[in-house]
């Protein structure tokens, strides 16, 4: 066994104990507040997307141009083959 010197030990129970509590309290504090403060900037932004994506985004009506028959890519046998004359001058159709 080892034999600390009564002097050593009340300076560590003195003098290093107290100051390593505070310097562990304060670190731990920075953490807290750090943690503190991403909550509530994680919080800010969930909230402002949910109110983003709680409206509703407009889609086409049937029998507009967009969702007419015929314009559906797949949507009927050779579809993917485009009609001659409707692609623009230079554009070549894969």
């Amino acid at each position: 066994m080892y034999c600390i010197p009564v002097v050593m030990f009340a300076d560590v129970e003195q003098g290093f104990m107290p100051w390593l509590m505070d310097s562990v309290e304060e670190r731990l504090t920075h953490v807290v507040l750090g943690r503190t403060v991403l909550d509530q900037l994680i919080r800010d932004i969930v909230q402002e997307r949910q109110g983003a994506y709680a409206t509703p985004v407009a889609t086409p009506k049937p029998g507009t141009p967009a969702t007419q028959s015929g314009s559906r890519r797949g949507s009927k046998a050779g579809a993917g083959t485009p009609k001659p004359g409707s692609q623009a001058a230079g554009e070549v159709g894969y």
